[in-house]
């Protein structure tokens, strides 16, 4: 239904925590707009329409998340769980 990526740069020394947050329901526009209290790095927020409860499952996500995420050399993590190790 829609997606929210919220990010901040390490670099970022700004007190509030101010990050960025991008936001998209998928029917090809999208907003930024600045955000309060963001951790650093990126958070993904996922909200589902009624009845797509299987995309959510873990092994899904993880799936997903292994299949794109083998190359990055940061940590990502689903859950608290580090899913890529680059070698």
């Amino acid at each position: 239904d829609s997606v929210r990526v919220f990010s901040r740069h390490s670099a970022t020394e700004d007190a509030d925590g101010a990050g960025w947050c991008w936001t998209s329901t998928g029917d090809g526009s999208y907003s930024i707009a600045k955000a309060s209290n963001v951790r650093t790095g990126t958070k993904i927020e996922i909200t589902l329409k009624e009845g797509s409860a299987e995309f959510a499952s873990k092994y899904n996500l993880e799936r997903i998340l292994r299949k794109h995420s083998s190359f990055v050399t940061y940590p990502v993590l689903l859950h608290g769980e580090r899913i890529n190790n680059v070698e």
